[in-house]
């Protein structure tokens, strides 16, 4: 503002650059209010770059935080990627147990199931008392359930598949059959005149 204005441009600098406390702050309030290509335009620099966090906690709050941003943004990919990042940055700290649950919840819905799985377990193994234990042990039943039915279906796929294919393989033999069968007869009549 003015006094801003006042201030030597080299000591004003100082004052203008965000911290990555503060960015961490902006982009959780950006989130809040819904206005994700912001938060994430505001996450950037805290993934690489001089504004990378010191601390190993506002590492893992900054990626939670981008994390969840990629997520509300139905990125669910680049959001399951970066929670996997978080709950091995966050490890050791409060938000571990955070971090491998929307890891493993994240992680499902993009279809890697396993992995949404082990994170889950690990949840459950590593905090059993904590909030997000009894979520967790539901969430990784659905993933394991829906796990066994997307193998059941690329083996019930692939069955179809080679039923086809051995399908298609009688039905040329049967035609090279029919067509020989043809053939002898009219070289039989031929030979007969």
């Amino acid at each position: 503002t003015k006094a801003m204005g006042l201030l030597p441009v080299k000591r004003r600098k100082a004052f203008e650059r965000a911290t990555s406390d503060e960015l961490i702050a902006r982009a959780k309030r950006l989130l809040g209010a819904g206005q994700l290509k912001e938060a994430l335009k505001v996450t950037e620099p805290l993934m690489k770059g001089s504004l990378v966090p010191r601390t190993k906690e506002k590492q893992c709050e900054a990626r939670l935080v981008r994390a969840d941003v990629l997520g509300r943004m139905k990125r669910k990919a680049e959001s399951a990627d970066l929670y996997e990042e978080a709950a091995d940055t966050c490890k050791d700290l409060p938000r571990h147990a955070d971090a491998l649950f929307n890891a493993g919840k994240a992680l499902s819905t993009t279809g890697r199931y396993a992995d949404g799985v082990k994170r889950l377990e690990e949840l459950e193994k590593l905090y059993p008392s904590h909030r997000l234990a009894e979520d967790a042990l539901v969430r990784r039943a659905h993933a394991a359930r829906h796990g066994a039915i997307a193998c059941a279906f690329k083996t019930v796929v692939l069955a179809v598949v080679v039923i086809v294919l051995h399908a298609f393989a009688a039905i040329v033999l049967a035609a090279k059959a029919i067509a020989m069968n043809a053939v002898a007869k009219s070289l039989h009549v031929a030979l007969a005149r």
